[in-house]
Order: structure tokens, then C-alpha cells, then sequence
């Protein structure tokens, strides 16, 4: 489980991404808050998902050599 390192922000992702949602109704700093809190939520959500997609990767990868000759 030390490899994963973003998986676990993806619990706050839902909010910032609600809540960026929200600020950017709205103009002046709270607009661009909103933005920076949408490219945060997309920046930790496809980090994420490349640690998970290279830890599934490696888990297959040791299956084969386990179960090869």
C-alpha cells in the first residue's frame, strides 16, 4: 500500500469538486477558487487512477511470474 500515494484524496473529490462547481457561478476570486479547486479534483482523480491502474499491472505481472515455469 506504499506505492499509493493520491489514492486517498479521492475521498475529498466529491466536495472540491462540488464545491468548485458552486464558486464558479460566482465572479472575481471566488471564480477563479472555484476553477483552481476543479483542476485540483482532476489533477488527484487521474493521478489516482494511474497508481491504480500500475498497481493492478504490477499485481498481474508477479501472478504470471508465480505461475509461469
Amino acid at each position: 500500500m506504499r506505492r499509493y500515494k493520491l489514492t486517498f484524496l479521492l475521498v475529498f473529490v466529491p466536495s472540491m469538486l462540488g464545491s468548485g462547481i458552486s464558486r464558479i457561478k460566482d465572479s472575481g476570486w471566488s471564480l477563479i477558487w472555484g476553477v483552481l479547486e476543479l483542476a485540483l479534483g482532476v489533477a488527484i482523480s487521474v493521478g489516482a487512477i494511474g497508481e491504480i491502474r500500475e498497481g493492478l499491472k504490477r499485481r498481474r505481472e508477479e501472478g504470471e511470474r508465480k505461475d509461469g515455469p
